[in-house]
């Protein structure tokens, strides 16, 4: 005999099941960006490279080279020089900006995200122009930068 009790069991079975499904496939930007520890990405704009490393929410840049701005003679200003870039996601926005002491001491830019994945980032510039970023493996990263 079937009971109206084994139907909602299954029903709610089933339910929890696809909910699992769900919430497990979607991704927060911070995982898609960071991908693990350090997560390197390249603008199709200029070639350059972003460093995001997920331990400290620190940003380091590098030129098509895989030489880094801030010991290549590129000038930092002020604030940015002593402590450096970090960033955070909200609102499907990027904020770079400087800490001191526990407190923004600095913004820097405000990019909207238009869109993501696994393997691209799209992101909307000061100019209002869309540039993509894509993910370069960890390991070839690492590697490139160790030989220079």
């Amino acid at each position: 005999m079937y009971s109206y009790r084994n139907k909602t069991s299954k029903i709610d079975i089933v339910f929890a099941a696809l909910l699992i499904l769900f919430v497990s496939c979607k991704q927060s930007l911070f995982q898609v960006i960071t991908h693990n520890d350090v997560g390197y990405w390249r603008s199709e704009l200029n070639g350059g490279i972003t460093e995001y490393s997920k331990k400290d929410s620190r940003v380091e840049d590098y030129d098509e080279n895989w030489i880094n701005f801030r010991k290549s003679g590129v000038p930092l200003i002020g604030i940015w020089a002593i402590h450096g870039t970090k960033f955070r996601i909200t609102n499907d926005t990027i904020f770079y900006y400087c800490e001191v002491d526990g407190h923004i001491a600095a913004m820097g830019d405000t990019l909207p995200i238009v869109s993501y994945s696994r393997n691209t980032i799209v992101i909307r510039n000061d100019a209002s122009q869309y540039v993509t970023w894509h993910r370069l493996p960890n390991k070839l990263a690492k590697k490139m930068i160790s030989s220079k």
